[in-house]
């Protein structure tokens, strides 16, 4: 089982007793830190993970002034949609780390009073999530912010459940599966704004 311990959803535990997510969100974390998470066996039983995190270097106290300087409302904002909350937080941080303002919702309820209250550049939401769910937020989207609804990003761990690939196409957005790695995060991104003229 030492090849599937990092597969979302693959759990040893009974049906209801585990999610299957614990080690992924580890995965998806170390990862988009830039480092690297392995599994090996603990003698007399058990298993040991090890992590490694790169070092990096702490910011020039000029160049950190300049970045506080740069004015928030100049930045491109970014809106994450996850009932997940560690992948929300998660997502979060990689687009903070793209230079993105974000701002985080854990429904789609939520999601859509802060898309009354703000303009966003980008928008990743989960699809499957209880009350308003991904297609139904496109909808809403390509209803009362076209523009938006061309910025719209999903993110799934469940590409399986969704149906069959043509089921998946008709959502006509580009979906990234979990766990996340933060290079196909910028991939998608730079793609998904540079054909909407935003990059």
């Amino acid at each position: 089982m030492r090849s599937r311990v990092f597969e979302p959803f693959f759990t040893t535990k009974p049906v209801g007793s585990g999610t299957g997510i614990g080690l992924s969100i580890c995965h998806a974390f170390v990862s988009a830190h830039g480092g690297s998470i392995e599994i090996a066996e603990t003698p007399g039983g058990g298993a040991t993970f090890k992590i490694r995190l790169p070092v990096v270097a702490a910011e020039i106290e000029g160049q950190t002034a300049h970045n506080e300087a740069v004015p928030e409302i100049a930045r491109r904002r970014a809106l994450v949609i996850d009932d997940e909350h560690e992948l929300a937080e998660l997502l979060a941080e990689m687009l903070s780390r793209e230079g993105f303002a974000v701002e985080v919702a854990f429904d789609g309820k939520q999601a859509l009073a802060e898309l009354s209250r703000r303009s966003y550049d980008l928008v990743l939401s989960d699809v499957r999530m209880p009350g308003l769910d991904g297609p139904a937020l496109l909808r809403r989207l390509q209803s009362d912010w076209p523009a938006l609804a061309n910025r719209l990003i999903f993110i799934t761990g469940d590409t399986v459940g969704l149906g069959s690939g043509s089921a998946l196409d008709q959502l006509g957005r580009p979906i990234i599966e979990k766990p996340i790695s933060l290079e196909e995060i910028r991939r998608v991104v730079r793609v998904t704004l540079t054909e909407r003229g935003t990059a």
